[in-house]
């Protein structure tokens, strides 16, 4: 699908086509395209950089598949964690404002060398169905039906 002049302005690239290809051989049960958000970073340290906090827009594909969550800024990879790894279990999925998805989770839980809080948000209408639809509760063997 053709960008919009405003898109392009922006810098902001669609989720390359493989990545929804992929999805749907997975077992797509979930895709928002273009979910407007943020990424908080709350006493974040890595390597090179701190913040205490900060706070930066957006733009993201968040897709839930059979197999994993994903969620793509473009063609950079933000959340690709599989529905059976444990480290699902130690994120913080809640509903904010009713239409939007916040994910939190410890900055170490997928980077060893950083620390503090991540927090990404996305604003979409399906933001309870993702949590509904997440194993996240329930045992990490089970996938979403």
């Amino acid at each position: 699908m053709a960008q919009s002049f405003f898109q392009r302005l922006l810098g902001f690239k669609e989720a390359p086509d493989t990545y929804l290809s992929q999805s749907q051989t997975e077992g797509l049960v979930l895709f928002e395209k273009d979910a407007k958000g943020s990424l908080t970073y709350r006493n974040f340290h890595r390597p090179g950089s701190s913040s205490a906090l900060r706070r930066v827009g957006i733009r993201a594909s968040l897709i839930l598949t059979q197999i994993r969550l994903l969620a793509y800024e473009g063609s950079k990879p933000m959340i690709d964690v599989p529905l059976t790894d444990e480290r699902l279990h130690q994120m913080n999925f809640t509903v904010e404002n009713t239409e939007t998805l916040c994910i939190a989770f410890d900055a170490a839980l997928f980077q060893p060398t950083w620390s503090g809080q991540l927090e990404y948000r996305f604003h979409t209408p399906q933001a309870q169905r993702f949590i509904e639809l997440l194993p996240a509760k329930s045992s990490p063997t089970h996938p979403p039906k």
